[in-house]
């Protein structure tokens, strides 16, 4: 094989990478939309439960204190509680 052809098929050769590097680059930056939006999912669900979670602390705050009220309020053990 002379010099040429050799540095042709060399030049093929290494079009042939670029080519398949081009794909793998391609491919990775698939992945990287798809971890992104992954990972922007997490960060709404995340959110989403830290809020859930608040309105839960909140609510049993309103409970808790709803039952001190009731508390005050349940006639001593010397009063009598009226049938129905």
């Amino acid at each position: 094989m002379d010099e040429k052809k050799l540095y042709l098929l060399l030049l093929q050769r290494m079009e042939e990478a670029l080519g398949r590097l081009d794909r793998y680059q391609a491919k990775i930056e698939i992945i990287e939309t798809n971890f992104n939006k992954l990972d922007q999912g997490m960060e709404n669900y995340h959110s989403a439960v830290l809020q859930r979670f608040e309105q839960m602390e909140h609510y049993i705050s309103q409970l808790e204190h709803e039952i001190e009220i009731l508390q005050r309020n349940v006639p001593g053990a010397d009063e009598a509680l009226p049938l129905q």
